[in-house]
Formats: structure tokens, sequence, C-alpha cells
């Protein structure tokens, strides 16, 4: 049995819950469309340009140079989105609801972010295991939203840690087991990594937000239990 105090704070959670779920549905389509989009046309480009780079360290550096500009573009844009909302609901940009949020996301994308870029830049030909890791801890980092975030981006989250996952165990090129690897990494190893952050940072992203646009109806949250 629940004392009145309690069941007033416990009220009060399952309301915040509720309104943080609404929160990052209305921002996150327009993120979710924008960084889809930039990951698509970036990932073509790369292809094409990159993949005549004239050594393998300047592509490596140009490639991470890339993304990571991406990545900060993306960022900016949802600032720019979670601001103007704040201001038009006279409410502070850092609440409760955005730090716990960042303080369930930021590990996972830090850790996989680091180790990717640590990974890359000691050997170039492993560009495809840090897209792979980047896809892997992102999709992880959407997962631990799950208890105050919109179902969807659950789902979101769960497909871009499979295909992180899956890359693991399907990417094999041989003459990257022999002391030198053989092949073109520019060419072969740039080429499946594009493809992978297009498929995972850009068209899951898109169908994703398209999803919110089309559908037009709020996403449930996980229940939470009350008691008497």
């Amino acid at each position: 049995m629940r004392s009145p105090d309690e069941a007033t704070e416990h009220l009060k959670t399952i309301r915040s819950l509720m309104e943080r779920a609404t929160v990052y549905r209305a921002i996150s389509a327009p993120t979710a469309l924008f960084g889809g989009c930039l990951a698509i046309i970036l990932s073509l480009l790369l292809t094409l340009r990159l993949g005549h780079a004239s050594t393998t360290a300047l592509s490596s550096s140009a490639w991470l140079a890339c993304w990571l500009c991406a990545l900060l573009a993306v960022v900016v844009f949802n600032a720019v989105l979670i601001l103007r909302k704040c201001r038009n609901e006279s409410q502070a940009f850092l609440s409760s609801g955005l730090r716990h949020a960042l303080r369930a996301t930021l590990p996972p994308m830090l850790a996989g972010g680091m180790i990717g870029i640590t990974l890359l830049l000691n050997d170039p030909a492993q560009v495809v295991n840090t897209t792979s890791l980047w896809l892997t801890f992102y999709g992880l980092a959407l997962l631990s939203t799950t208890s105050f975030s919109p179902k969807s981006l659950s789902i979101l989250g769960s497909l871009i840690l499979a295909l992180g996952l899956i890359n693991f165990l399907n990417f094999n090129c041989p003459a990257c087991r022999e002391t030198a690897c053989a092949c073109d990494i520019s060419s072969a190893h740039y080429t499946i990594a594009n493809i992978l952050m297009g498929v995972g940072f850009g068209a899951f992203h898109i169908i994703y937000g398209l999803y919110l646009v089309i559908s037009g109806k709020k996403d449930g949250i996980p229940e939470t239990e009350t008691e008497a």
C-alpha cells in the first residue's frame, strides 16, 4: 500500500516519462531526416571521391574527418531544434529530461566513437570494423533510452545494433589476415564502410523520420507498474 506522498511522486514520474516521449517524438523526426539525408549524400560522395585518393593514409584521415563533421552538423541541428522548443515553452535548455538522456546515451557513444577512431588511425584496413563498432554502440545508445523514449526509437536502435553485429560476422577479407593486406583498401574497404554508414545512419533514419511524420500517432512508452 503506497502512502499519499509516494503515490503522488509515482504519478509525477509517469507523467514525466510521457512528456519526455512526446518531446523526443517532436524533435526526432526532423533530426532523423536531416541526419539520414546527410549520411546518404556523404556516403555516395566519399565512395566516388575517396576511392581515387592517392594514399591510404590520406583516405583514412579524410574519411574520418568527413564523418566527424557530419556528426557535428547533426548535433548542432538537433541542439537548435531543442533550443527553439525550449524558448517557445519558456523552459531551460538543459532540462531534467535532456540531462537524463545525455547520461544514458553519452557513455556508449563516447566508448564506441573512441574505440573506432583509435582502431582506424592505427590500421586503415579496419575501417569496416570501425563502422561496425560505431553502429553497434550507437544502437546500444538508442536502446538505453527505452524507458523514456518512443517505442519506435527502440526499434531503430535494435535494427542499427543488429546491422553492426551482423557485419562483424559477415565481413571477411582473406587478404587482411595476412601480415600485409593485398587488397585495395581505398576501393574495397571504404566502399563497404560507406554502404554501412549510408544504410545504418542514412536509410534507417530516413525511414524512421518518415514513419514519425506520416503516422501522426503517438508511440507508446513502457508501462510502469502501479500499486494501490
